[in-house]
Order: C-alpha cells, then structure tokens, then sequence
C-alpha cells in the first residue's frame, strides 16, 4: 500500500510515505469519531477475537450494568459486529459501534484514493500473498483505530474487555494504561497463558479461579463476579440408555493460537487413536477460530472432517449427544461436567501440563492407552465422572445483582 502511495507522490522515503500513510488514517478515524457520540461515551467494551464466547461474558454487564445516560462505546471486528447491533437493538440503548475492521478498510481506500483502491488491494495480494493486507490491516490500522478512539473519548472512564490476549483487546488495554480504569472478565477455562495479568480489576467466575489468579496476579485487584455463561449454560443431560460404544465429543482448540503445534498436535494424535482402536463413537469440532489451513496435510482430512461436523450441528446439540467429552484445557470440560457428562483431560508431553489446582479435578490422558482406557471403564470409573458430582466446576457461581453491585462498586464503577 505504502509503496503505491510513495510512487504516486514521487519525492518521499517509503518511511515517509509510511508516516503520511498511516496519519492520514488516524485523520480519518478522529473524523468517525467526531461523525459519533464517541465524546460522551464513559465505558467502552472490546469485543474482538473472542466472538460468541467473550460476547457471552460481556453482554449480561452491558444489559444490566451501563450507564443509561451516556452511549456504550462498543469496539468490534467484522466478526462481533453483528453480535453487538443484535444486542443494541434488543435492548434499545445508546451505542456507538466501532468496527475497526471496517474503519481500517475503509480508511486504506482514502489513503490510496477511489480509483486505485481496487488495483492496490489486487497488488498486494499478488505481490506478497494473503497474508499481506490482514498485516497491514491489525497492526497499524487497529492500532491507529484504537488510539484515536481513546484519545477521542474526553468522557471515557471504564474499558472492559473478555480475553487480555486478543489483538484489539491488547492494544486498547495498553493504550488505556495510566488513564482509563481496565477491567477484564473471565471469558473461559483458566490456562497459564492468562499470565500476566495487566488489567487493573480482573472479574474470575468463582472463588477457585479468584484464588488462582490472585496468587499469580499480585498488581491486580482480583474479585469473584460469577459465570455468565452459566446463565446461558446447557441444560443437565437427561439420563437415556447407553450405546454399546460410548459417545465421545472431542472439542479441539485453535492450532498455531493458543497452543505450540507440536505440542497440540500431540492432543490430536490421543483422539486419532481412540478413533482407530474403535471402541467408542468418536466426534471431532473444531474451535471457532480455527482454520484447516494451518494443519500439516498429514492432518488435513481429519480437520477437514471436524470442520464439516463443526457446521452440521451446533455446539449443544452435538455436546447433549456425548456420553462423554474429551479436551485440553478447554471451557467444553467445566460446561460438560455441569451437565453431567464424563469428562477427560488430554494432558500429553509437550504440551503445557495442566494446573492441578484447576484441572485436577478431570480424569487424565496421556497416552492412547490411556484414553482408551478411561474410554471403555466409563461406565464403571469413577475418576472419568468424578467431576460432576462437585461443586467446582459443576455449577459455577451465577450472576448474583447484589455481587454484581458489590463488585462493580469496588471497581469504582457508579450505578446507573
């Protein structure tokens, strides 16, 4: 893109063209902004990378807890949008939405200009493949969206986001440091790689991941707010005969995300060889944010088929049809065990060892022989079950008002 503008003006460095490029972008933000309610806004939600499942953690706060009288300020990416406007117009409330998506898109053709907008995004894919514009795209158009939408807020007070990891959330968060009180939601199963904590206030869904974090996360003021996807939970599996094969669901997570691929790759092998040994009836989904794309082509045809699975049925569907749901440290397992559904860990080398004070409580797997084991003694094993008949995590704390008010008056959160 850059190039294209510098050979369009001639007499500038491409480091010039670079800076030229990218301010005129922020021009054009500051000037959606201005278009917007943007300076009224005093509490801005991030939903980026995490879709359904941040929204999910987010969505009961901004129904009950935003300020009526200001508009919420809602940053989103091609794929919540639509989560957020569904949200909006059900609840009738003020809301600014930024898509930083389309305002970077929309921001590149001013910046190359109508004529050659078309041509310059042909370029680019031509010259240096696919990956080129989403590039340029997240790392100086949502950085320079984000920074001009903060600085534009004079009102803003409050950031709230679902996963401190995701690119949108990220930046904002560290934009917002020193000026914006920054506060993030548990949005799924705890991991290690929720460390470090960098928000100022962190909301865990129950007392056990609240003492977690709060041996991990010292600078943090961490408290307990409740699961709000537990409102929105799968119903206790209603009891029915078994089938001669258990029913297995394996919920895979994002490969290349999350995860080293060796090590993840591992976790698929566990499922591949429970489904050759053919004891069980084995279903394989892939995470939303997955792409077939990143598998090596040995695993190509088992991706490609979870994905098919992953587009027949919808997620509770295919989890109220399992006898029992194997995953690696995923918000599947504590969800299953809320239903009332075996569940077993799938813990192989070299992945990250799972923490024993949260995971502790499923069956393990390590190797096939294992898997096939915890598998085929389900009926009979305790350990495979064993999660469902505690309170952690079989039923997470659910949203309580008078916790939320407690909490949200201990951030410094005001009631509407």
């Amino acid at each position: 893109m850059f190039e294209l503008y510098n050979r369009r003006r001639g007499r500038r460095s491409r480091f010039g063209a670079m800076q030229d490029g990218l301010e005129m972008l922020r021009q054009s933000f500051v000037r959606s902004a201005a278009d917007s309610e943007w300076h009224r806004v005093r509490t801005v939600f991030v939903l980026d990378g995490t879709g359904a499942n941040g929204f999910a953690t987010l969505a009961p706060l901004i129904e009950r807890y935003v300020d009526d009288r200001a508009p919420v300020g809602i940053v989103t990416t091609y794929r919540t949008r639509k989560l957020a406007e569904s949200l909006m117009a059900r609840l009738d409330r003020k809301c600014c939405i930024a898509d930083i998506d389309h305002l970077s898109l929309r921001a590149l053709r001013d910046v190359v200009g109508g004529s050659h907008w078309r041509q310059t995004v042909r370029s680019m894919l031509r010259d240096h493949g696919p990956g080129a514009l989403p590039y340029l795209l997240v790392d100086a158009g949502r950085r320079v969206a984000l920074a001009a939408l903060i600085r534009q807020g004079a009102s803003l007070r409050n950031l709230f986001v679902a996963n401190e990891r995701t690119h949108a959330s990220a930046l904002a968060l560290s934009l917002g440091e020193g000026r914006l009180r920054r506060i993030c939601i548990q949005h799924g199963a705890p991991m290690a790689e929720y460390l470090p904590i960098v928000s100022d206030h962190y909301w865990a869904w129950d007392a056990v991941v609240c003492g977690w974090l709060r041996k991990h996360a010292r600078s943090t003021k961490v408290d307990v707010f409740g699961n709000p996807r537990a409102v929105r939970g799968h119903s206790t599996s209603t009891p029915r005969p078994r089938a001669l094969r258990p029913r297995v669901l394996f919920a895979a997570q994002p490969l290349g995300i999350d995860f080293p691929d060796a090590g993840y790759l591992r976790v698929i092998d566990l499922v591949l060889g429970l489904a050759e040994r053919d004891v069980a009836v084995v279903t394989s989904r892939l995470h939303p944010a997955d792409k077939i794309a990143n598998y090596p082509n040995s695993y190509r045809a088992w991706a490609e088929h979870a994905f098919n699975e992953s587009r027949q049925r919808a997620f509770g569907e295919a989890m109220r049809g399992a006898d029992i749901v194997v995953s690696y440290a995923s918000t599947t397992l504590f969800e299953a065990a809320a239903a009332g559904l075996g569940t077993i860990a799938l813990d192989p080398e070299p992945c990250p060892a799972l923490d024993d004070d949260l995971y502790g409580v499923f069956a393990r797997a390590r190797t096939v022989s294992e898997l096939v084991n915890a598998v085929c003694d389900s009926s009979q094993s305790d350990i495979v079950n064993r999660a469902a008949t505690l309170d952690w995590p079989r039923a997470p704390a659910l949203l309580d008002e008078d916790v939320i008010d407690d909490v949200c008056a201990g951030a410094g959160l005001a009631r509407a």
